[in-house]
C-alpha cells in the first residue's frame, strides 16, 4: 500500500512539477492540430461543394451546340430507337454571346430557356422573380466582372454574335430577379463560349429570357444546344477517373449517332470543360497539395519538439526513477507515468483544438470565396482529417516517449542517481580558434562551452528553431508569390494564416526551449546566485546561450527555407522562387530572434524567483 502511494504521489509530483512544460506541449498540440487538420480538410470540403452543386443543381454532363435543325434531329434520335440507356434528360435551350464592341475583352450572353420549367444546370433566384412575359428577365448576379443589374432596370439586349447574318436588339426589357447559374462560380474571367479561342473575351453581362414565353420565330432558325444529364450520379466524385471514363463513352456513342442522322456541324462540350467548375478543382487541388506538404512539415517539427521535451524532461527525472526502482517498480511501470504525461498534454491540446481547427478550414473556404461562388455546405464539428492527423501525433510522440522512457529506466538506480559528468579535458571546436577564444572574457567562455559541449542537445535546439524559422520564411514567400501572380486572391488569406501559425509554433518552440533549459540549471542559477550575482548577471548567463542558438537556428533556416521553397514550386508548379520579396530574408530571422527576446522577458521572473535552498540540495 505505501509502495502504490509513493507511486502515485510521484507521478501527482512530475504533473506539478512540470505543470508549465505540459501546457506548452498542449500549446504545441492546439497550433498544429488546429492549422493541420483545418487544412487537410479544405480540399476535401469544396470538392463536397462541387459534388453538392452536381446533385442537387443537376449539372449538366455534356452540351451538344450546333444548328437548330442539326440538334433536333440528335435529340429525336436519343429519345427514340436510339437512345442511349445512362442518359436521363434532355434539355433544349439557345445561347448568344455578343461582342461588348471592338477592343474590348468583354461579351454579352443572352440565353433563352424554359425558366418555369428547369430540369438541368438549375438557376438560383437569390432576389425578386421569374419572368412572367416576354418582357421581363432575370440576370445573372454581379461579379468582379459581370455587371450589377438592379430589379426593376430596364434595359436593351443586342444579340448580334458573328454566325447570325443580322444582328437583333431586343429593347426595354424589365429586369425583375437575379439568379446564380450553378456552372458560372469563378467570380473572375468567365470566358465566353464562342470567343474564348480566337481573342479570350469573358462575360460581362448574362441575361435570361423565359423562352416558354418568348414568342419571336428567330429563335429555332439559329444556333440552339441540348444540355444532357446521365442517370447514375453517384459516379461523379467531383471530376474522378471514372466519371471522366464513362462521360467519354457516352459521347462517343452520340457522335455515332450524329452522323447517323447527317449532323456534321455540332459540337459537344463535357462538364469536364467547363472553365469555372474545373477551375475550382484544379485550385483545391492546387491548394490541397500546397496543405499536405506544410501538413508533413508541422507534424515533424511538432513531433520534434515534444520528443526534445520529453527527452530532457526524463533526464531531469533520472532521481525520481532510481526511487522507484529501488521500491521494486518495473521499468514498464516507470516508463507509464511519462508516457500518461504526454497522453494528457496531447489530449488537452487535441481537445481545445476542435473550434479553432473548423475555425480554420472554414475562413479558408471563405477566401476562396473571394474567387468563386461555392455552393454551400453543412461541415461536421470536425472534419476528417482532424482524428486521423491529431492521432498521428499522439500516438507518434507517445511511442516515442515510450521508447525514450524504458532506455533511461533501464539503467540501475545507482547509474540513475549518479549526475551525468561530462568527459575530463574535452574541448569545443571553437577552443582551438586561439585568437578569438583568447579574447574571451570568462562568462563568454562559459556560455560558448554550455552551448556547444552537449552536442546532441545542441543538434536538436538548433534544428527545432532552424525548422521553424523555415516555416516563417516559406509563408512569407508563399505571401510574396500570392501578392505578384494574378488569380491567387484567395492564397492570400491562406497564406497569412500559414504564417501566423507558423509565426506561433516558432515562438511556443523558442519558449518550450528557453523554459527547459532554466528547468534544467535551477542549481547553476542557485549557485549564481549565492556568489552574489545580481539579476541581470543570472539571466544573462542564460539567455546569452539561447540568444547564441537562436542566431544559429535563424541563420541556418533561411538556405533551408529556400531549399523548402523551391521544392514546395516545383512540386505544385505554379510559383517562382524569383517572386520572393528580399525583406523576406531579413524579417523571417528577425523575427525568430524577437520570438527569443519576447520568450526571455517571459521567463524572467522564473530565473530570479529561483529557490535556492530548495534548487541546491544534492538531489531530490
Amino acid at each position: 500500500m505505501v509502495k502504490h502511494k509513493a507511486y502515485l504521489r510521484s507521478t501527482r509530483r512530475l504533473f506539478i512539477k512540470h505543470l508549465l512544460r505540459l501546457l506548452s506541449i498542449s500549446a504545441i498540440f492546439i497550433v498544429t492540430v488546429s492549422l493541420i487538420s483545418g487544412l487537410g480538410d479544405v480540399e476535401g470540403d469544396i470538392k463536397k461543394s462541387i459534388n453538392a452543386s452536381y446533385q442537387e443543381d443537376v449539372l449538366h454532363d455534356l452540351t451538344i451546340r450546333g444548328p437548330s435543325i442539326e440538334l433536333a434531329n440528335i435529340k429525336e434520335a436519343l429519345e427514340g430507337e436510339q437512345k442511349i440507356e445512362e442518359i436521363d434528360k434532355i434539355e433544349t435551350y439557345y445561347t448568344f454571346d455578343t461582342r461588348v464592341e471592338e477592343g474590348s475583352n468583354f461579351a454579352n450572353r443572352a440565353v433563352f430557356r424554359d425558366l418555369s420549367n428547369q430540369t438541368i444546370d438549375k438557376l438560383e433566384l437569390l432576389e425578386g422573380n421569374w419572368p412572367k412575359n416576354e418582357n421581363e428577365v432575370v440576370v445573372e448576379r454581379s461579379t468582379k466582372d459581370i455587371k450589377e443589374r438592379k430589379i426593376g432596370d430596364v434595359i436593351n439586349v443586342m444579340i448580334n454574335p458573328d454566325f447570325l447574318p443580322f444582328p437583333t436588339m431586343i429593347n426595354n426589357v424589365k429586369v425583375v430577379g437575379v439568379v446564380k447559374n450553378p456552372t458560372m462560380v469563378i467570380l473572375r474571367n468567365e470566358p465566353s463560349d464562342y470567343y474564348q479561342d480566337e481573342d479570350n473575351r469573358y462575360i460581362n453581362e448574362v441575361v435570361y429570357f423565359d423562352s416558354s414565353k418568348y414568342t419571336s420565330p428567330f429563335l429555332y432558325a439559329t444556333v440552339s444546344a441540348l444540355n444532357i444529364s446521365i442517370k447514375n450520379r453517384t459516379i461523379f466524385d467531383s471530376f474522378n477517373e471514372a466519371y471522366r471514363d464513362k462521360i467519354d463513352v457516352i459521347k462517343g456513342r452520340i457522335e455515332e449517332i450524329a452522323k447517323s442522322v447527317h449532323a456534321t456541324n455540332y459540337q459537344i462540350v463535357t462538364l469536364n470543360e467547363c472553365y469555372s467548375l474545373v477551375s475550382l478543382d484544379m485550385y483545391a487541388e492546387k491548394v490541397g497539395t500546397l496543405a499536405m506538404i506544410f501538413i508533413i512539415f508541422f507534424i515533424l517539427i511538432a513531433i520534434l519538439v515534444i520528443y526534445s521535451t520529453m527527452s530532457r524532461l526524463l533526464d531531469e527525472e533520472r532521481s525520481s526513477m532510481a526511487v522507484l526502482k529501488t521500491l521494486g517498480y518495473s521499468n514498464l511501470a516507470i516508463s507509464a507515468r511519462y508516457i500518461a504525461y504526454v497522453i494528457v498534454a496531447g489530449l488537452v491540446g487535441v481537445a481545445i483544438s476542435v473550434f479553432p481547427s473548423r475555425l480554420v478550414s472554414g475562413l479558408i473556404l471563405n477566401a476562396f470565396n473571394i474567387q468563386y461562388a461555392m455552393k454551400e455546405i453543412s461541415l461536421p464539428v470536425v472534419g476528417n482529417y482532424f482524428f486521423m492527423l491529431s492521432g498521428a501525433i499522439v500516438l507518434l510522440s507517445t511511442i516515442l516517449t515510450f521508447i525514450k522512457s524504458m532506455r533511461t529506466a533501464n539503467y540501475k538506480p545507482i547509474e540513475l542517481l549518479t549526475p551525468r559528468a561530462p568527459k575530463p579535458g574535452k574541448r569545443v571546436l571553437i577552443e582551438r580558434i586561439k585568437p578569438f577564444w583568447k579574447r574571451l572574457s570568462f562568462k563568454y567562455k562559459s556560455t560558448f562551452r554550455n552551448v556547444f559541449f552537449f552536442k546532441g542537445r545542441l543538434a536538436m535546439t538548433i534544428l527545432s528553431i532552424m525548422s521553424a524559422t523555415v516555416l516563417v520564411f516559406a509563408s512569407f514567400g508563399l505571401l510574396n508569390n500570392a501578392n505578384v501572380m494574378e488569380g491567387f486572391e484567395s492564397l492570400r488569406i491562406i497564406t497569412i494564416m500559414l504564417l501566423a501559425f507558423s509565426a506561433a509554433l516558432c515562438a511556443l518552440v523558442i519558449y518550450n526551449i528557453t523554459n527547459i533549459n532554466i528547468s534544467e540549471r535551477t542549481r547553476e542559477i542557485a549557485t549564481l546566485m549565492v556568489l552574489g550575482y545580481r539579476n541581470n548577471e543570472v539571466t544573462g548567463y542564460v539567455y546569452r546561450e539561447i540568444y547564441i542558438l537562436t542566431a544559429i537556428g535563424a541563420i541556418l533556416g533561411l538556405p533551408a527555407g529556400v531549399g523548402f521553397l523551391v521544392f514546395v514550386f516545383d512540386y505544385i508548379g505554379v510559383f517562382e522562387l524569383s517572386n520572393v520579396e528580399w525583406w523576406s530574408y531579413l524579417v523571417s530571422p528577425i523575427l525568430t530572434f524577437v520570438f527569443a527576446l519576447l520568450a526571455t522577458r517571459l521567463l524572467h521572473m522564473k530565473i530570479v524567483k529561483t529557490d535556492m535552498n530548495e534548487s541546491l540540495k544534492v538531489l531530490e
